[in-house]
């Protein structure tokens, strides 16, 4: 009777062990978190100066300038900074030229295609177009001009390494380049230019 007692007593230890090791492993397998961090991309307008008069001697220019905020945590994301002008006809043409100078062209009596391609290249008539010097700078961002098939000519804007968010200025006006300007030529009116800026993943 007593060895009896004692095999139960065994059995009881062994069930007791057995099922507090399975519990424990069980209440540890269950204690799992994570936290899904949702991809942002984003760009944002923070300040703009873009209104200002030529000076009809020289076609001097207050200097024009805004800033964007540039968000994205994808490590895919980069940005596009591109801008049009309208030519004669209503034809739509990049003001980039490439040498780091932006076009503005008479929204009134539009230049013609040539005389855009002429600004473009300091060649020839450029009449009612004109191009002024543009910069476009920030911090932790790399800044690379290309010819794009889909933008034409444009910059490609990549954050930094382990960087999701930075500030891009645009700055353009001074002195006409490209010998652009001429009074005799370039008529009397609005001279405008669009910047677009937007997120891309191939370009």
């Amino acid at each position: 009777m007593k060895k009896l007692n004692l095999l139960k007593s065994l059995i009881m230890v062994i069930a007791v062990l057995v099922s507090t090791g399975k519990a424990f492993c069980e209440a540890t397998a269950v204690q799992v978190g994570y936290t899904l961090v949702q991809s942002t991309v984003a760009v944002e307008k923070k300040s703009e100066n873009i209104g200002g008069s030529i000076e009809p001697s020289t076609g001097k220019a207050g200097n024009l300038s805004s800033s964007f905020t540039l968000q994205a945590n994808d490590g895919e994301t980069f940005f596009v900074v591109y801008s049009t002008i309208v030519a004669e006809g209503g034809l739509v043409m990049s003001a980039f030229d490439g040498n780091g100078n932006m076009l503005f062209a008479n929204r009134t009596t539009p230049p013609t295609e040539s005389a855009v391609n002429n600004a473009k290249m300091a060649s020839g008539s450029s009449a009612n177009v004109i191009a002024y010097s543009m910069t476009l700078k920030g911090d932790d961002l790399n800044i690379t001009y290309i010819d794009s098939e889909d933008y034409k000519e444009c910059y490609k804007v990549e954050l930094a390494d382990s960087v999701t968010s930075a500030t891009l200025s645009h700055q353009v006006g001074g002195s006409p380049t490209n010998n652009s300007y001429s009074p005799a030529e370039d008529l009397a009116g609005d001279y405008t230019v669009t910047m677009y800026v937007t997120a891309a993943k191939e370009i």
